[in-house]
């Protein structure tokens, strides 16, 4: 099994506060409590909320502080947010999801079964 596994965990949050901290947080602990060897990190763009996900995020880093927030001023639209997050990666692969919970962290888990194996 290759122990260099590399993941950025990249959300992308337009007016979720309603939602935005379970999907944090299930993404979280997902990868904290995953039995794969791999080094990741994650961050969520705010892009350009109108409601309180910006401080939602900042209040999640005090829990979460390698949380990596990013801000857009003005909403940048879900392609260009995408984009955005997809520069901002730290590590080899990618995962992007949204901030609505659309996608729980259980797909993430099965794609990584499916990519270790």
């Amino acid at each position: 099994m290759d122990t260099n596994i590399s993941l950025s965990v990249l959300i992308a949050a337009k007016d979720e506060e309603l939602s935005i901290t379970e999907v944090v947080k299930s993404h979280f602990t997902l990868l904290q409590e995953i039995k794969y060897p791999i080094n990741w990190d994650i961050g969520v763009l705010d892009d350009g909320s109108s409601d309180s996900t910006l401080t939602v995020l900042t209040e999640l880093k005090k829990q979460f502080p390698e949380l990596k927030i990013w801000h857009n001023n003005k909403p940048s639209g879900i392609a260009n947010a995408f984009k955005q997050l997809a520069a901002n990666a730290q590590h080899e692969w990618i995962y992007i999801t949204s901030g609505d919970g659309q996608f729980p962290a259980e797909a993430l888990e099965l794609m990584i079964k499916a990519w270790i194996m």
